[in-house]
């Protein structure tokens, strides 16, 4: 959705980033032990300032982002598809 609703937003992120298994990883190779790491939210869905564009794109856009707040409040199984954060703790192995 946001490639065809707010694609100079989503270039500007780095989705690779979202890779929980990558950040695990990394940690882990740096000596860290992962106390806990996991997806957090089911779906999410915002656009950066659309008010230079269509009605009908602010439109979309805006029921996309509450339709996606609704599916969050009521269905609760963070994914690697629709999870808009991850939350990782660790620590240094001694």
């Amino acid at each position: 959705m946001h490639y065809w609703l707010d694609r100079e937003n989503l270039q500007n992120h780095n989705v690779k980033a979202m890779d929980l298994d990558l950040w695990r990883r990394v940690l882990e190779t740096n000596g860290m032990q992962i106390l806990f790491s996991e997806y957090y939210g089911t779906f999410g869905f915002w656009t950066a300032e659309l008010s230079n564009d269509s009605w009908l794109k602010r439109g979309l856009a805006a029921f996309i982002s509450r339709l996606a707040r609704a599916a969050d409040s009521v269905s609760h199984d963070p994914n690697a598809m629709f999870s808009p954060s991850m939350v990782s703790f660790s620590r240094r192995e001694s």
